[in-house]
């Protein structure tokens, strides 16, 4: 478990975007060339079919001439980049000679369909330049669609390239009229807030993700209808189910309650990475039929944070679903935990909680002061899905009411639990899929949920389920996120 969270303490380090001095990527340092840079970016944002130049040097720096035997853009003829070396243009261009001391120029362009719903959101390329014994790239990237391009600009030792788009005390509002692809990590600096509007996506590159810093907020507003989605900029068929896609949305405490209602988070590494810094603000995570998967770490690490969530699926990650850590304050209503991950082996149970975080080898403890679950499903593949680890001599105020839990024998404890189900199938729809509703009236979920559950939610309404149906129309309600509706399917 240290190995996971010392890789969330310290963030995987983004590849630099702009690097302005030279990079050689030799194989042979027998002969070396030197390049203005070693990416290209084209930045412009088209509204039309259009197309862009950017211009690059390439430095001898021996005292002899070097032949670049070829210069290639290793897509091809079917890329959306080309070359011009010398008057020169197409894909791919031989015999170039450099002189002692000398240089040349590489004009690239690319172009593009913005409206070509099937182009990638961002479009990616390399030139190969090869010589008798050496091998060098230029990275090529354009914008492949027209959407809201967010590209890093900030890089600071230790923390992943950034931007910030909300400063302090400014409010920014994302609308849904064309999606937002983020190039590195997008910043909601202290005091700052972004308010991100029902039917947008976000789309964050490999590596890529959301920092709200402490005391800045977000309010993520989907609706039933429009859903707000995060997830990776690669849109094909084929990365449809692709985890790790991405890095995370890292959250400290807001200066208000962060939200997050009707959202999909998917296909990155952490959905949601909640931390408290220095102290407690004493405010908390609101989320309201949240949908997190296919994520290959966790869905939600939290370490002494505040969390109420009502109606939220979390299911199939390669890790944890809920690492709730260093104790904290977390209210679950009505959320179905369902872990059938099949693209590795899987270890960690599907919830996981303590009064604890281990940092560089240190323990810290704090108290846990509430982790309730109430009419919550937690299932999965492993033998036991439920864990709890006490190691302070605090609060730990675990509860676990009318709830459907796969667990071993070691971990029921009466003091935790009171009228759950232990170990008996939920008879969900799709067990493999994101559909996790119960597919039978034979389900022992149904009807086994306790009404105060619902009347005593402190902040999410759940009287209605997560497809909006109500749960008021029979004798109980239904444990999990969904109530049985027979004529749903």
């Amino acid at each position: 478990m240290f190995k996971i969270f010392k890789k969330l303490f310290f963030p995987i380090a983004l590849i630099s975007l702009l690097l302005l001095g030279c990079n050689n990527n030799v194989i042979d340092e027998s002969v070396s060339l030197e390049f203005s840079s070693d990416t290209i970016i084209f930045d412009t944002v088209f509204t039309t079919i259009g197309s862009s130049t950017r211009i690059m040097k390439v430095y001898n720096r021996n005292d002899y001439p070097v032949t670049i035997s070829n210069i290639v853009v290793e897509g091809g003829d079917n890329s959306c980049f080309s070359i011009n070396v010398d008057g020169v243009s197409g894909s791919s261009v031989e015999d170039v000679e450099i002189l002692a001391d000398d240089s040349i120029y590489i004009f690239a362009k690319v172009r593009i369909d913005p409206n070509n719903v099937n182009s990638p959101l961002i479009v990616e390329d390399s030139i190969c330049f090869l010589t008798e014994d050496s091998r060098y790239y230029v990275k090529l990237i354009a914008w492949g669609q027209d959407a809201n391009y967010i590209l890093a600009d900030t890089y600071v030792d230790g923390l992943p390239p950034y931007k910030i788009v909300a400063a302090e005390g400014e409010t920014v509002v994302w609308a849904a009229d064309k999606p937002y692809v983020v190039y590195g990590y997008a910043v909601v600096d202290s005091t700052g807030q972004l308010i991100i509007q029902a039917g947008a996506h976000i789309h964050f590159h490999s590596s890529g993700g959301l920092w709200v810093y402490k005391g800045g907020s977000i309010q993520v507003m989907g609706t039933a209808t429009d859903k707000v989605v995060f997830q990776g900029d690669r849109l094909e068929n084929d990365f449809a189910d692709i985890p790790e896609q991405w890095e995370k949305i890292w959250l400290c405490e807001g200066s208000i309650n962060n939200e997050f209602h009707h959202t999909v988070i998917k296909n990155g590494y952490i959905g949601l990475h909640v931390q408290t810094y220095q102290e407690s603000m004493g405010n908390i995570l609101i989320l309201d039929n949240v949908e997190i998967y296919n994520m290959s770490g966790m869905g939600i690490y939290s370490v002494f944070y505040g969390i109420v969530a009502g109606n939220c699926v979390i299911s199939n990650c390669g890790s944890y679903l809920a690492a709730l850590t260093g104790g904290g304050y977390y209210d679950f209503r009505h959320c179905t935990f369902a872990n059938y991950w099949s693209k590795s082996t899987r270890q960690n149970a599907s919830v996981f909680v303590s009064d604890y975080y281990i940092n560089n080898n240190n323990m810290y403890l704090y108290n846990l002061e509430n982790a309730y679950f109430g009419n919550c499903i937690i299932y999965g593949k492993l033998d036991n899905e439920v864990m709890y680890d006490k190691q302070g001599s605090g609060m730990f105020g675990i509860n676990l009411q009318n709830s459907l839990l796969k667990i071993s024998d070691e971990y029921i404890n009466d003091e935790y639990f009171s009228d759950c189900i232990f170990n008996k199938d939920p008879l969900i729809y799709e067990a493999e899929s994101v559909d996790f509703s119960l597919d039978t009236i034979a389900s022992p979920a149904v009807n086994a949920g306790n009404i105060s559950v619902i009347n005593e939610s402190p902040v999410v309404d759940v009287h209605t389920d997560h497809l909006g149906y109500n749960r008021d129309n029979d004798d109980a309600p239904d444990i999990g996120a969904y109530e049985f509706i027979p004529d749903k399917k």
